[in-house]
C-alpha cells in the first residue's frame, strides 16, 4: 500500500540539563521534562524505548489548537543526561481535534510509529490512522508517513494499537468488522515493510474464522519481533480473551496460532498487553481474579521453534484487588516489567507500580517493584511501560490530574548494588 508523505511538525527542542543527586535507591529514575500543559493531556499513557531513545505518547494533548488532537515526544539520552529532541503531531490538514494521535507508540533506532485511533479518513469518523517517523540524519527531522486500512471503516479504531520491529510494523484496528456479511467488532491487524523508499502492507492479520465472533476485539494490543507477531484479543463480555501468533515465512505471513493458558477464567482481560521478545513473550490479563478480585495476571511463554509453550503465570505480590496487574507489559531477554496501574500505596489510592521479573533456572520470578518518587493517588504510574535490556521508561499518565508524567529508570536487569536516584530537571521550548 503506497501512503502519503509529507514533512514532520516535529521541533528541535533547546534545552539545558542540570542533574543533581538526591538519595540512594534500587534504580535510577530520570523523570523526563513533560510539555506545557493544555489540559487533561494524559502524558504518559502510551511509551516505548530503544537504546539512546524514548518515545511518550500524550494522546489527549491540545496540538495545534486542536483539543484531544493528541501529540507523541520523542527523547534523546545525551552526555548531560535526557533532553526532548522532537514533538510530534498529525501533520497538515490532517491534524484535527479528537484523533487521540499518541494513544499507542513505538520505537526501533531512529523510527517511531504513532497511533491515532480516532482519526477520521475520508468521512469515515475514527476509522484511525498510524504515523511512521524517520529521523532525517541531514536536517535532524522527523519526516512522517500516513498510514490508513486498505479496506478503512467507521469506528475500526485503527491505530489503537501499535509495534515496530527494524524495518516491520504492526498496526491494530480493534473494532474493524470482518466477513461477508460484516461481523461487528472482530478485528484487524497489518504488518507493513520497509522495501527502501516506501512502507509497503505485507499481511493483514485475522483470528481463526471459528473466533471470528463479534467484539472479539482482535488488535487490541499487539508485538512483533523479526518474523514473529503477536496479537491480542481481548473478546467479548462474558469472554477469556486470547493471543494469536503469526510466523512469516518466506515473506508470507501464516495461519494464526493461539498461545495456550493453564487457566480460562471469564472476563479476565486476557489479551489487554502483548510483549515479545524472542524465544518469550508475555500476555497480560489486568481483571484477572484468582482471588481476589480482579487483581490481574501475567502469562508467560517460550518458543520452541515450532510451538509455544506456557513457562509461568503471576500475579502481583501484594495480591491487592483491582489493581489492573497486566495492564501493560514489556519483555526483553531474562527480564520483564508489568504494569499495575491501579496499585494502591500507603497513603495513595492507585498510585500504581510495576513488578519486575527474571527468569531464573526455569522459572519466572519475583525481583522487586518500581515506584514513582513522586508519588500521588490515581497517578496510574505503570499505565505504560517500555523495556529495552537496560533501560526502561514507565508512564503514570493520571498524575496531576491526569496531565500525566513518564520517566526512565537506568539500570534494570541485574543494576548495581547500590544506585543513586538522579532527578534531571530541564528548561525547554518551544513545544507544539
Amino acid at each position: 500500500m503506497l501512503c502519503l508523505l509529507a514533512r514532520t511538525r516535529a521541533l528541535v527542542v533547546p534545552t539545558v540539563v542540570i542533574s543533581f543527586l538526591l538519595a540512594v535507591a534500587v534504580a535510577q529514575e530520570i523523570e523526563l521534562p513533560r510539555p506545557p500543559q493544555t489540559g487533561t493531556d494524559q502524558f504518559g499513557r502510551s511509551s516505548d524505548i530503544d537504546g539512546t531513545r524514548a518515545i511518550v505518547g500524550a494522546p489527549a494533548y491540545r496540538s495545534g489548537g486542536f483539543a484531544t488532537a493528541g501529540a507523541a515526544f520523542v527523547y534523546r539520552n545525551d552526555p548531560g543526561g535526557w533532553i526532548q529532541e522532537a514533538a510530534l503531531s498529525a501533520f497538515g490538514s490532517y491534524l484535527d481535534a479528537g484523533d487521540n494521535f499518541g494513544l499507542g507508540v513505538a520505537i526501533s533506532g531512529t523510527k517511531v510509529v504513532v497511533g491515532a485511533y480516532s482519526d477520521e479518513h475520508n468521512g469515515s469518523l475514527s476509522s484511525g490512522s498510524a504515523y511512521v517517523f524517520s529521523l532525517n540524519p541531514g536536517t535532524g527531522a522527523w519526516d512522517p508517513v500516513r498510514l490508513v486500512a486498505d479496506d478503512y471503516q467507521a469506528n475500526s479504531n485503527y491505530g489503537y494499537a501499535v509495534d515496530i520491529s527494524g524495518d516491520d510494523i504492526i498496526v491494530g484496528a480493534y473494532n474493524h468488522d470482518v466477513g461477508s456479511p460484516l461481523v461487528s467488532n472482530v478485528g484487524t491487524a497489518w504488518i507493513y515493510h520497509f522495501d527502501g523508499t516506501n512502507w509497503v502492507q505485507q499481511g493483514k492479520l485475522l483470528p481463526p474464522v471459528g473466533d471470528r465472533v463479534a467484539s472479539q476485539r482482535f488488535g487490541y494490543s499487539v508485538a512483533i519481533d523479526g518474523d514473529m507477531a503477536l496479537v491480542g484479543a481481548a473478546g467479548p463480555n462474558g469472554s477469556i480473551g486470547k493471543a494469536y501468533s503469526f510466523r512469516r515465512t518466506g515473506g508470507v505471513w501464516e495461519e494464526p496460532v493461539e498461545l495456550p493458558r493453564s487457566v480460562s477464567p471469564v472476563n479476565s482481560g486476557y489479551g489487554q498487553a502483548v510483549a515479545l521478545d524472542l524465544p518469550s513473550a508475555v500476555v497480560g490479563a489486568n481483571a484477572h481474579s484468582s482471588p481476589p478480585s480482579g487483581q490481574g495476571a501475567a502469562f508467560f511463554y517460550q518458543y520452541d521453534g515450532s510451538n509455544w509453550t506456557q513457562t509461568g503465570l503471576v500475579q502481583a505480590p501484594n495480591l491487592e484487588a483491582l489493581s489492573y496487574f497486566g495492564f501493560s507489559t514489556a519483555i526483553h531477554g531474562d527480564w520483564a516489567l508489568i504494569g499495575g496501574r491501579a496499585d494502591s500505596l500507603p497513603g495513595f489510592t492507585s498510585a500504581g507500580s510495576v513488578s519486575l521479573y527474571h527468569w531464573i533456572g526455569a522459572a519466572w520470578t519475583y525481583d522487586r517493584t518500581l515506584t514513582a518518587t513522586t508519588r500521588t493517588a490515581s497517578a496510574n504510574f505503570g499505565g505504560s511501560v517500555g523495556y529495552d535490556g537496560t533501560n526502561a521508561v514507565i508512564g503514570a499518565y493520571g498524575r496531576d490530574s491526569w496531565r500525566g508524567a513518564a520517566s526512565i529508570f537506568q539500570n534494570i536487569g541485574d543494576p548495581p548494588a547500590d544506585v543513586s536516584i538522579v532527578k534531571t530537571l530541564t528548561t525547554a521550548g518551544p513545544f507544539l
